[in-house]
């Protein structure tokens, strides 16, 4: 049976690939370019800037236009752990129910072997 102590990775586990896929360096596959640059913008345009008022927004990304890779990655760090606390819920919705069919299983193997014991 599990508990929370072995299935406490679950709560923050969309942080890591959240972040990662935001610092891919330049590649070409397939014959176009894709870098990590794109990423972080669509981050900031999709996740950070419809949550601001109009004026911070337009300061972001003025900001971000003039940022280096240094400080695009630690604002895509930021993004990256407010969106993971906004999933926060749903992620512990997940350990819920992995628990919940964890004991399920091990409350079902029990039963059956006490039966099998008896007869």
């Amino acid at each position: 049976m599990l508990t929370w102590v072995q299935v406490w990775v679950i709560l923050p586990a969309p942080l890591v690939p959240l972040f990662l896929i935001g610092c891919f360096p330049t590649v070409e596959l397939f014959g176009r370019v894709f870098n990590g640059g794109i990423i972080r913008q669509w981050f900031v345009n999709h996740v950070a800037v419809p949550m601001l008022p109009d004026s911070a927004a337009h300061a972001l990304v003025a900001w971000f236009d003039q940022a280096t890779f240094a400080q695009e990655v630690i604002l895509h760090w930021v993004i990256a752990t407010d969106t993971t606390l906004l999933l926060l819920p749903v992620t512990y919705m997940l350990g819920r129910a992995i628990i919940a069919v964890s004991s399920w299983a091990s409350t079902t193997d029990h039963s059956l072997k006490s039966k099998a014991a008896r007869h």
